[in-house]
């Protein structure tokens, strides 16, 4: 259309489709060269008896990127016969159904301007709101400490967290993940779990005892297991609580939580300690020996489902040069190898023996992928963490989780 002719009537109920179509052999040619048609010409004529194309309205193509709206009471412009237009109406079945008054405006002038920046604007969202679940589940994968980083660095999902807290209802509906980390150290050289403890009465007993611990740090949910050691005391692991100031906990892994307050954070031990008032759950002792190959049960709320007893076995308590929980080193360790499936969310849970007491507290899962272990805090540092703990509340002193680990 010449510019003086395009305008909305024009370009969207008159001017709505091509038209025409023509056939030829391949081998077939007139004496000029030119191709013997069998279908040409506006109407469609044929040479052929028999075979006849009577509507070839185009309206749909690869080209086609504008809306037209047929079956109108406006005729459209088929093709030109002579000194006048032949007119036509759709006939086909193919295009969106307009419906209702709300729809119909659609079609009024400026109208297609309007939705097309509501389209721009709407679809700016969804990008943001994509970018924004993908950064939250991508960055609580385990090992992801650049990725996490990167995210904590970004000033958009800063900005997003603000308008919309990451402790609000969406992200709670995410899958909550724990950063646990994969190390590599002395293997426990111990024989397979017994599956049978798992049931022993000493290990169902201690169960009741062995609590989830949630919280969200730089935007991402982080879940682990923690064990009361003292009344309204819990036990867990540091890159559990790092960064976090809403900690809470869950008694059988449901709600209602109760909020938790650290008095002990040792990343370099990669360990913490919560007070829980209202817990009201009966303590776990210490085991009297942790020598290599006692049995045992690893005790938790692996990859945030529901309370999970696995069968494990320690290996020898050893100093081990390694990193802290945030991946900094190196730094001098007394940690116990363990034998057994230690997935995230067992950080923080206990691995008991089979009168349900204390081996060591699980904070790290082995990278060898051919035997499943993994790596405890030893009693020993345990019991000195709790002890500085019982200082600081006797102190009134403030304990801070400091910034979030980097995965």
């Amino acid at each position: 259309l010449p510019s003086s002719s395009r305008n909305w009537i024009n370009e969207k109920l008159i001017y709505t489709h091509g038209y025409g179509v023509t056939m030829n052999p391949v081998n077939g040619f007139t004496s000029e060269g030119l191709p013997t048609l069998v279908l040409s010409n506006m109407p469609v004529q044929s040479t052929i008896p028999g075979l006849a194309v009577t509507r070839p309205e185009i309206y749909f193509g690869e080209l086609t990127n504008t809306d037209v709206y047929v079956k109108t009471r406006q005729k459209e412009f088929d093709y030109p016969q002579g000194d006048a237009n032949n007119l036509t109406s759709y006939q086909g079945n193919g295009g969106i159904r307009l419906g209702g008054w709300l729809r119909r405006t659609l079609i009024v002038p400026g109208i297609g301007l309007l939705d097309g920046m509501l389209g721009a604007v709407l679809g700016v969202a969804l990008a943001l709101g994509i970018v924004w679940i993908a950064a939250a589940v991508a960055g609580q994968t385990p090992g992801q400490g650049q990725l996490q980083a990167d995210i904590q660095r970004s000033v958009i999902l800063r900005k997003l967290n603000q308008v919309l807290p990451p402790s609000g209802p969406i992200l709670n509906a995410l899958s909550r993940l724990d950063p646990i980390p994969s190390i590599s150290g002395p293997s426990p050289d111990v024989a397979a779990p017994e599956p049978a403890i798992a049931h022993a009465a000493g290990v169902q007993g201690a169960s009741r005892s062995v609590v989830r611990v949630d919280g969200t740090a730089c935007g991402l949910a982080i879940e682990g297991s923690g064990w009361v050691a003292q009344p309204d005391v819990v036990v867990t692991n540091a890159h559990v609580v790092a960064g976090e100031t809403d900690t809470t906990v869950e008694v059988d892994g449901e709600s209602p939580s109760l909020p938790a307050e650290p008095i002990a954070f040792e990343p370099q031990h990669d360990l913490a300690v919560l007070r829980v008032p209202g817990l009201d759950l009966p303590s776990l002792s210490f085991a009297a020996s942790t020598s290599s190959g006692t049995p045992g049960a690893i005790l938790g709320y692996p990859e945030n489902g529901p309370f999970d007893v696995q069968p494990g076995r320690i290996g020898t308590t050893q100093t081990v040069i390694t990193q802290n929980a945030y991946g900094e080193g190196p730094v001098s360790r007394l940690l116990t190898p363990l034998r057994g499936l230690v997935r995230p969310g067992n950080s923080g849970g206990p691995l008991v023996n089979v009168d349900g007491q204390v081996l060591t507290t699980v904070f790290a899962a082995t990278v060898d992928s051919r035997v499943h272990g993994g790596y405890g805090v030893a009693n020993e540092t345990v019991a000195s963490v709790l002890r500085e703990a019982d200082q600081r509340q006797r102190e009134g002193a403030r304990v801070s989780t400091r910034q979030c680990t980097g995965g």
